[in-house]
């Protein structure tokens, strides 16, 4: 991957302020401001140590043009299709929209 989509992705991951789910139902994030974030530095770590999963809900397009190494595609609109699939993981899921 060149560094330039390598710094965009950075970008989006600080960007979108990943977002972690840890299988809570969904009405517990109702409110947008309960849902937990995370750092750049922290999403590296738990990347690397692959402790998370990482979900790229943007468009197919958009993550045929770059997206963060190791990121499943799962378009926002079909979340809710792939719920079992994402459960499955069994670890904390990152988003990431932008």
């Amino acid at each position: 991957m060149s560094i330039a989509k390598t710094a965009i992705l950075s970008a989006v991951v600080v960007a979108a302020l990943a977002t972690v789910a840890y299988a809570q139902p969904r009405q517990q994030f109702e409110n947008p401001s309960s849902v937990p974030r995370l750092s750049q530095a922290e999403f590296k770590k738990l990347l690397q140590a692959g402790t998370i999963v990482v979900l790229d809900v943007r468009s197919a397009q958009s993550y045929k043009d770059a997206h963060i190494p190791g990121a499943i595609s799962v378009p926002i609109d079909e979340v809710d299709l792939n719920v079992d699939r994402l459960k499955g993981f069994k670890k904390p899921i990152v988003t990431y929209c932008a």
